[in-house]
């Protein structure tokens, strides 16, 4: 089977697009520990990314309800078939929200 990139990318843009908006509750966590928790997502995350040459692996295409185990076994991992959404495009959505969470903050590029 494949690692799960589509809900964790949206949990970390939502903590991400909270962290900008300064609305995340302080009362649950401070201000240091949600940065804290993007930076464990993006650690989460860049595991998608080949960090040589920036092909996105080990994702697969969108999945809905299927039949048998071996339908989700058999997913393609083929960038031009991922998509529909597919990881792949969850996982970019998530490198530029983190590049925009970068660049509110002055902090480094990816």
């Amino acid at each position: 089977t494949f690692l799960e990139a589509s809900a964790s990318t949206g949990f970390f843009r939502g903590i991400i697009d909270g962290q900008l908006r300064d609305i995340l509750p302080t009362n649950v966590y401070s201000k240091q520990e949600w940065d804290n928790k993007i930076d464990l997502g993006w650690k989460g995350l860049k595991g998608f990314v080949n960090q040589n040459t920036g092909i996105i692996y080990n994702g697969c295409c969108g999945t809905g309800p299927q039949d048998t185990v071996e339908e989700y076994n058999e997913r393609s991992t083929a960038y031009c078939q991922i998509g529909g959404p597919g990881d792949a495009a969850f996982v970019l959505n998530g490198i530029v929200s983190y590049q925009e969470y970068l660049n509110m903050n002055n902090k480094n590029d990816l």
